[in-house]
């Protein structure tokens, strides 16, 4: 009998934040790394998971709208392609398209770690993009603004047009051909960076080699594809460890899966959302209206004025 392969394990951890700190919450989720995965088989001819063909005006990320400010931080996001990988992830995992916000990643992330060590640079870049979490939430440009806020304060009126708080990702080493095909159909988009090929975005294959999104120094998108897999000294995935639209329990945190609002829909099918449940929300006490005198009170006060009209002229003969 032959022996059993062994699997890779690709290891996310959860985090938690408080007052701006990144903390690591101790929940690890280890993930067997398979050739049938969430996306598709290492043995399939052609594998996409974004849009095949790809079209890159459809691609509602194909232009950053805040490259060409006098920020290095947003230039780096597009630059060093941590805004595709997330685009993509989003695309691949939720269906979204959209243009991620650099400036409520930079002012909505936390800015430290519980050690006390920085997660951005004084000009907005950041030092490592395995911190940058989805779990803050990953927000529509067109909702935020292309501007940053007043004082650097978080904006949160965009509640609606933020995903992604269940996906956490993690930084690797370098992987051959087969086993970035078993970290597409498992995770998803897969970011690399290498000092020779730069930053790419892998997203699939097909008979003539894997399929790339790649940024030149103008930031302009490029779709290419390569026939051997280049070399790359770092990768970073994404792992959903849980569906808020499936996966909802009464104990499922807050943070995990954000509480609907009374109005949504989902309101009323949300586990949390019963009486003492993490998510309920008491109905407003009732204003207690105006007093009326019905008809029948009205005719009393009728006859009591009649009454005290008689006998106010009997009690003053006495």
């Amino acid at each position: 009998m032959a022996p059993l392969k062994n699997a890779d394990i690709e290891q996310f951890r959860k985090y938690i934040f408080d007052s701006g700190v990144l903390q690591p919450q101790g929940t690890y989720f280890d993930v067997i790394v398979e050739d049938q995965g969430r996306f598709g088989s290492v043995n399939d001819e052609q594998f996409s998971v974004l849009p095949n063909p790809l079209n890159l005006d459809q691609l509602k990320w194909k232009t950053s709208a805040v490259f060409d400010q006098s920020s290095k931080g947003a230039k780096q996001y597009s630059t060093e392609m941590f805004y595709d990988f997330q685009a993509s992830v989003l695309y691949a995992y939720k269906k979204l398209n959209i243009a991620p916000s650099y400036w409520h990643m930079y002012e909505c992330q936390p800015k430290t770690e519980q050690s006390g060590d920085a997660l951005f640079n004084s000009d907005g870049t950041v030092k490592e993009w395995s911190k940058i979490t989805f779990q803050s939430g990953v927000c529509d440009e067109s909702c935020y603004g292309k501007q940053a806020s007043i004082n650097g304060k978080c904006r949160t009126t965009c509640k609606k047009s933020t995903y992604g708080n269940d996906i956490l990702i993690k930084e690797g080493n370098s992987l051959d051909a087969n086993q970035l095909k078993q970290r597409l159909v498992n995770f998803g988009p897969v970011l690399t960076s290498s000092l020779t090929e730069g930053t790419r975005v892998y997203y699939g294959w097909n008979a003539d080699g894997f399929m790339y999104l790649t940024r030149d120094a103008e930031g302009v998108l490029k779709q290419e594809q390569e026939e051997t897999l280049g070399s790359f000294t770092k990768y970073i995935l994404a792992y959903q460890f849980i569906d808020c639209q499936k996966d909802l329990k009464a104990t499922t945190a807050k943070e995990d899966c954000p509480c609907p609002e009374t109005q949504d829909k989902e309101y009323k099918t949300d586990p949390r959302t019963k009486e003492g449940g993490i998510c309920a929300v008491k109905p407003p006490t009732p204003v207690p209206g105006p007093v009326v005198v019905g008809a029948s009170g009205s005719i009393r006060a009728f006859w009591a004025v009649i009454a005290t009209a008689l006998l106010l002229p009997l009690l003053t003969t006495f």
